[in-house]
């Protein structure tokens, strides 16, 4: 059995060599035939009328004669052969230079994928032995794409890294630094108040996840980087972040040298180094207030302040609740028609402090109890150096009232439902930020 594959082997290889033996070498131009009777039917025509006009006087005096007299527009129709011949030469000149054109787009777009292969399976490799937690390997791709500027490749005509790239990185490194050392100081400075103002905390907790989140947004928008819904936002995140874009581009070498060469501090510390310390100092004092781990997302903080005061309002009196429904719709209607600063200080009652742009005032809403049923609800207004008060009163009655098919006690503010306090507020707000 052996024997005969391998004869029947021997034999069809014997085979193909036969064939490719017996395929026809291409012909030169001088055998091919269409170019012999090119030259050979014109000399052919020549020959015989030299011959007959040696032959006949008569005939040639004729011909001579009709040469004579036709001459100029025979010459004139003669000159199409050549021309036609240099209009056929230039069209195939121009659908040889497309033809290179199209060859030269085509190899320029072959060296974009090399390279990006190449850069998938170095960098994959790289990543993949140092961990990431926040780039991964199917980022690499986007990645490449935007550093070198897939879009704009056919304009170019060369793969060059996107000039903006240095300053995008640098910026969104330079950024996360200032972010989180500023809410670090802000943080540190309310809680050594130890006021127990748990809404300014949380405020300054949301505040620095939202300004993070856009930030990386911004990075991502520019060097394709993966993009962190908010409600996933989390300290970890972006600790992984900064920490991974600093990596890769030093992985990428000389070209992001700006990005990872950045010079030491006095104490011989990178910027970096100072921006990692500041994030696990960051986790720990969120994780003394909160008892959340630093992998706590946005929405594990927003979900934990929806149930304290869910808390806080079931444990709350008749008039509590009441004051509380007061100061929402009043501070959303502030909120919907005025740019102003609100800080709000915790209490039985909270405080609120509504701050313009600028030092040109401020006012002041409060409330104190009387009663359990009734109590004061206050509005202070300072502007340009003066004082101005108001102050009405919020019962608690005994009737109750039908409300989308509810039994709700009825209540009142002032004697026309605190229309005119709420006026009050708004002219004063308006001077405030005029």
């Amino acid at each position: 059995m052996f024997f005969e594959r391998y004869i029947k082997s021997c034999g069809l290889i014997l085979h193909k060599d036969i064939v490719i033996k017996n395929q026809k070498e291409p012909k030169k131009l001088s055998q091919e035939l269409y170019f012999r009777l090119s030259i050979g039917i014109p000399l052919f025509i020549a020959v015989v009328l030299l011959i007959t006009m040696i032959l006949s006087d008569e005939l040639g005096k004729q011909l001579a004669s009709i040469w004579e007299t036709y001459k100029i527009p025979v010459t004139i129709a003669s000159l199409s052969i050549p021309l036609a011949a240099w209009a056929i030469a230039n069209h195939r000149s121009v659908q040889t230079m497309q033809g290179l054109k199209l060859q030269s787009h085509k190899r320029l777009y072959e060296m974009f994928y090399e390279q990006q292969n190449h850069f998938e399976k170095v960098m994959g490799r790289r990543i993949e032995n140092a961990k990431f937690k926040y780039i991964e390997k199917d980022d690499l791709p986007v990645i490449f794409s935007e550093l070198y500027e897939f879009n704009k490749l056919h304009q170019k005509g060369e793969v060059t890294l996107k000039p903006s790239a240095i300053e995008d990185i640098n910026r969104f490194l330079s950024n996360t630094g200032e972010i989180i050392i500023e809410f670090y100081c802000q943080f540190i400075e309310e809680k050594e108040k130890e006021t127990g103002q748990h809404i300014v905390l949380d405020g300054y907790i949301e505040q620095l996840l939202r300004f993070l989140q856009s930030n990386l947004h911004h990075l991502s928008n520019d060097i394709g980087v993966r993009y962190i819904e908010l409600s996933a936002s989390s300290i970890q995140v972006f600790s992984y972040a900064y920490s991974e874009i600093t990596r890769l581009s030093y992985y990428m070498g000389e070209d992001f040298k700006d990005v990872w060469g950045r010079p030491l501090d006095g104490d011989g510390k990178s910027a970096d180094e100072d921006v990692l310390n500041t994030f696990n100092a960051i986790e720990k004092i969120i994780k003394d207030y909160s008892g959340k781990s630093s992998a706590a997302t946005y929405k594990d903080f927003q979900e934990d302040i929806y149930f304290r005061n869910i808390i806080k309002i079931s444990q709350a009196t008749k008039l509590q609740n009441l004051v509380r429904e007061t100061y929402s719709e009043l501070i959303s209607d502030i909120n919907l028609h005025f740019d102003l600063l609100v800080r709000v200080e915790e209490g039985v009652y909270d405080k609120y402090f509504i701050l313009p742009k600028g030092d040109s005032g401020s006012l002041e809403l409060w409330f104190k109890e009387n009663s359990d049923m009734e109590g004061t609800l206050f509005l202070s207004c300072k502007l340009n150096g003066e004082s101005h008060n108001y102050e009405v009163i919020v019962k608690i009655l005994d009737d109750f009232v039908s409300e989308n098919g509810k039994q709700k006690q009825k209540y009142e503010i002032g004697i026309d439902m605190g229309r005119e306090f709420k006026s009050l507020c708004f002219a004063y707000l308006k001077k405030l930020s005029g």
